[in-house]
């Protein structure tokens, strides 16, 4: 293929991921929780952000990155998601430049990266203020870094490779995927291909650099929290249909409402060209009513496979069924496609018509993200609580981490009540930290809430539905509901994460 030509279609793909992901930023809602919580650490210095990091799931190097993105461009909600944006148009240039090298095809390299671009799965990481795209981008650059150093053997791609490899382990913990997929290809190809040998004792020593570097921060994560992962964490209790290893892949796609008859066309076309890439020579026949096939693993498509079952494989294992988390596979299944449809003998014509078929089955999915997925109402509820209060009223969350997104939009005067974490500290932002993913008291401990509320006239009960029974939150509005406090207001905010809802309780007594 030429080098215009080549990138022409690259700018084209590149524009249209662009104008999916700027429309999907610009039609976004107020900010989430985990939104909230972000914006409010990298607002701290980085000393006086570590009493909050120390406390957090994640590691600190996205939090450190916003720190001095808001300090240059601001902290507007567009603003802050325009970092993600960048991030995510990055990709699909690397996940281009990843299957070229990869196979030597910059065919491959341009169906990968057009799956990226359209796919409503990276659509919306880049409509979040989060770490995720800025993970994908560092781990698609520790995979071509250690590709590029197993075929030349400089040191160059090996330091390259270090630097990425820590970094994306400093942006989630989901980053250990890649060392597994690195070590495991590493193996085979050190033992089984018989190629100029990389040094095993560059490599046992880029890895342990890579881990030395990462090891204060795992020590940090084991310290504070690993002793809270009862099976009372949100992270165990995540819903799933059981078969992880298809339903995760199809949210690459697929994330949003649901249009089998276009699933079942994509899947089936998607099957076909992901079977493809390990056969190498298919035989048919009627006479003796068989089917004869030879399986190959060819070295690319082999890394590939690793970088898609390595993340979904651990996941099988949790039963973790939060989508984001797998962000790491979906390039591996790219790339798999990619050389599938490479593989597909058809004239350039048809594989045209194909192509623009793709974009047709999967285009409604992104239109859907852009449309309801983003839209997040905490600003909304804000308003409506500041319309609706009068003297005399107090605010209660029922699952109390969630003052800090509303706490960010609401300009009124009520006070809200702190009786559920009066006993466990002072600072809204570290409460939310420490206990945004596992319930801070059980149902048993709850204090009396209609005594601690006799004196208010109305209590506006503030309530998640989406992490309600998480946080015991269900509980205490059934007791609510079932005392002698009349609701006199309802009203629901859906969203897309929390779905938050307002229930006024007047006081009987007053």
């Amino acid at each position: 293929m030429k080098k215009l030509k080549v990138i022409i279609l690259l700018l084209l793909i590149i524009i249209l991921g662009a104008i999916l992901r700027l429309v999907a930023v610009f039609h976004s809602g107020s900010f989430w929780f985990d939104e909230v919580v972000s914006l409010s650490i990298a607002q701290k210095g980085f000393v006086e952000s570590w009493q909050y990091l120390q406390w957090e799931n994640n590691p600190p190097a996205h939090y450190w990155l916003l720190h001095f993105w808001i300090k240059i461009f601001g902290q507007t909600e567009v603003i802050l998601r325009l970092s993600s944006f960048l991030f995510s148009i990055l990709n699909i240039f690397i996940i281009y430049l990843l299957g070229r090298t990869l196979t030597k095809k910059d065919s491959v390299g341009l169906f990968a990266a057009l799956l990226s671009a359209a796919s409503s799965y990276h659509l919306f990481t880049s409509m979040d203020a989060r770490m995720y795209p800025m993970l994908f981008c560092f781990f698609l650059l520790s995979l071509y870094f250690f590709w590029r150093y197993l075929e030349s053997n400089k040191k160059l791609f090996l330091a390259a490779y270090i630097i990425a490899a820590i970094i994306t382990l400093y942006t989630h913990l989901i980053g250990l995927a890649m060392i597994i997929t690195c070590n495991l290809y590493w193996f085979y190809h050190y033992f089984f291909i018989s190629q100029k040998k990389t040094s095993w004792r560059q490599w046992l020593l880029a890895q342990f650099l890579v881990v030395l570097a990462f090891l204060p921060w795992l020590i940090n994560f084991i310290t504070h929290n690993v002793s809270r992962l009862t099976d009372d964490a949100w992270y165990f209790n995540t819903s799933g249909s059981g078969a992880l290893l298809f339903e995760l892949p199809r949210a690459y796609f697929f994330l949003g409402v649901e249009h089998p008859f276009l699933e079942i066309i994509a899947l089936l076309f998607f099957g076909v060209l992901f079977v493809s890439v390990f056969v190498s020579h298919l035989e048919c026949s009627s006479k003796l009513k068989e089917v004869k096939f030879n399986l190959e693993f060819p070295s690319a498509a082999l890394l590939s496979l690793l970088i898609f079952i390595i993340p979904l494989s651990i996941g099988l294992c949790l039963q973790i069924w939060v989508s984001k988390y797998y962000i790491l596979g979906s390039p591996g299944l790219f790339l798999l496609l990619a050389m599938g449809f490479e593989k597909l003998n058809f004239k350039s014509s048809h594989k045209k018509i194909i192509i623009v078929g793709i974009l047709f089955l999967l285009l409604p999915y992104s239109f859907d993200i852009i449309k309801n997925q983003g839209q997040h109402k905490w600003d909304e509820l804000a308003s409506y609580v500041e319309q609706i209060e009068a003297p005399g009223d107090i605010i209660f969350f029922p699952a109390f981490v969630y003052n800090v997104p509303f706490d960010y939009y609401y300009r009124g005067k009520l006070a809200i009540s702190n009786i559920l974490s009066e006993k466990l500290g002072s600072d809204p932002l570290l409460l939310a930290i420490k206990y945004n993913w596992y319930p801070a008291i059980q149902p048993k401990d709850l204090p009396d809430f209609f005594e601690a509320f006799k004196n208010d006239k109305r209590v506006i009960l503030i309530y998640p539905a989406v992490s309600a029974e998480i946080h015991h939150a269900d509980f205490i509005l059934d007791k609510f509901l079932k005392s002698d406090w009349k609701l006199i207001k309802e009203q629901k905010f859906e969203g897309f994460f929390e779905r938050a809802a307002v229930y006024i309780f007047k006081n009987p007594a007053l």
